[in-house]
């Protein structure tokens, strides 16, 4: 099975036990060989091609035309620990899972950066409110992203400062569409586990954000940043996969970044951050 991606606005009907996509040319897919879908802009998807994905339990990711991730259209049959839920509502006050999120979240901006940040691991330690876990968190993090900007500098490609809501230029914009693409996956992994993913332990919710999948992608968001600065330095996306005078992948830079995208999570390793979140938990 693979994902389906369909990177700009088409119509999508249901033929028998496949889904037919009215592009140039028209493809016919069958569900049996469907593991997600993601769909970007203003794609028509019509009822019966909708409820064939849903009773075959094939979530549905949904993305605006800058790949802004939207929601999730999911089977309502979702397996579910409620032991799982539990744990998380038990101890949803403990700063020992923030500092055990941040901490990994250091780990690994340590072995990308190859630095020591051993003084912040302490002050980790040491951190007696959610505040000052968060302060060492954002420290932290300026580390990741000066060691971005010195990789694409010796690229001949800038880069200041992380900047979203909306991103001010191509990198920010590459490094948003990586997270959002993760971001949305983990919901269903965090729902099919039985967790709330609204409940979070290191974010605070705002709005209509998922601050528990925010949590649990700490753990992935040094990998998923270095991956778009070894496309960038790679030269795979460039200029002219953007639009033009704009800060968002063109149709066929999408379907080019994407396709990258699919190649590098085949190597991450299958969620198991959320696998130590649950271990942690059910330790204490």
């Amino acid at each position: 099975m693979r994902d389906l991606f369909v990177l700009r606005e088409v119509k999508i009907s249901r033929d028998g036990k496949s889904l037919k996509i009215e592009d140039n040319p028209i493809k016919k897919i069958p569900i049996s060989l469907i593991r997600n879908v993601y769909f970007f802009g203003n794609v028509e998807l019509n009822n019966s091609a909708r409820n064939l994905l849903l009773e075959k339990n094939k979530p549905i990711y949904l993305f605006s035309s800058k790949a802004e991730f939207r929601g999730i259209i999911h089977n309502a049959k979702l397996k579910s620990n409620y032991k799982n839920r539990l744990l998380q509502y038990k101890h949803l006050e403990n700063l020992e899972i923030a500092k055990f999120i941040v901490n990994r979240k250091i780990e690994t901006i340590e072995a990308y950066t190859k630095r020591s940040l051993r003084r912040y691991k302490e002050k980790l330690k040491e951190a007696k409110s959610l505040n000052e876990v968060l302060g060492v968190e954002g420290s932290c993090s300026l580390y990741l992203f000066e060691k971005i900007r010195e990789e694409l500098k010796s690229v001949g490609i800038e880069f200041k400062k992380r900047e979203f809501h909306p991103p001010k230029d191509r990198v920010n914009s590459l490094l948003s569409f990586a997270y959002s693409l993760y971001y949305g996956f983990l919901h269903t992994v965090i729902l099919e586990d039985g967790f709330d993913p609204y409940l979070a332990f290191l974010h605070r919710k705002r709005g209509k954000h998922m601050a528990f999948v925010s949590d649990v992608m700490e753990g992935y968001r040094v990998y998923l940043s270095a991956f778009v600065v070894k496309v960038l330095k790679s030269g795979k996306i460039g200029d002219e996969d953007f639009k033009e005078g704009d800060v968002y992948l063109s149709y066929e830079g999408r379907r080019k970044f994407v396709k990258l995208y699919l190649e590098f999570v085949k190597v991450l390793d299958n969620y198991s951050f959320l696998e130590e979140i649950k271990s942690k938990l059910s330790e204490m």
